[in-house]
């Protein structure tokens, strides 16, 4: 069975074996840091990518929380004693209007935004990918939400502080805007939420 870990640095070396070509096969003996573990997944029940993304995650036995539309009662009834209690990783795919409102109520235990991949839908059916930190190489069709999942997991070695609320510039905002992301504890190592 693959664990996260295991999943994860696979993607790394994927990655890296995409990017560097040769290059990554002669640092492939230096061991990889564990990027930290995801405690929750948060999706929107009402977007088809965000049930991808979820289930990419809970196939790496990743604990789901699903709302519809609005993620409040999720928040006030679930998540906030939890992560009060021991603070945990969660990565999403919402919409942007979602993820404000759970980066705001995150702040206050002193969580960020550590990892960002704007989603924008075009008026011909594909998707424009836009990350806060490095290009974000994902398929430009409707099926990006289990590829965004394997991308932030991936991502995990370079997550930073990401905190910002607004979308990115583009030229056409007539599409859907969608993000997924990766809220995690300041200072704190990430566990499991059960």
């Amino acid at each position: 069975m693959m664990t996260r870990r295991t999943f994860c640095h696979s993607a790394v070396a994927g990655a890296a074996t995409l990017t560097l070509g040769g290059a990554a096969v002669a640092a492939s003996s230096v061991p990889l840091p564990a990027a930290p573990a995801l405690g929750a997944v948060i999706h929107d029940a009402s977007l088809a990518p965000s049930g991808d993304f979820a289930r990419r995650l809970a196939a790496l036995q990743v604990p789901q929380h699903g709302f519809r539309d609005d993620p409040s009662q999720l928040w006030l009834t679930v998540l906030s004693d939890r992560l009060r209690a021991r603070p945990v990783a969660m990565a999403g795919l919402t919409t942007p209007g979602a993820l404000f409102v759970l980066e705001r109520w995150a702040w206050d235990l002193r969580m960020r935004v550590v990892s960002r991949v704007d989603h924008l839908g075009t008026a011909d059916g594909r998707w424009q990918h836009i990350a806060a930190g490095a290009p974000a190489p994902l398929p430009h069709d409707a099926g990006f939400g289990a590829a965004s999942a394997d991308h932030l997991l991936a991502g995990g070695l370079a997550w930073g502080d990401r905190t910002h609320a607004s979308p990115p510039r583009t030229a056409d905002r007539r599409g859907t805007l969608l993000v997924s992301w990766v809220i995690a504890p300041r200072s704190t190592p990430a566990a499991a939420i059960s």
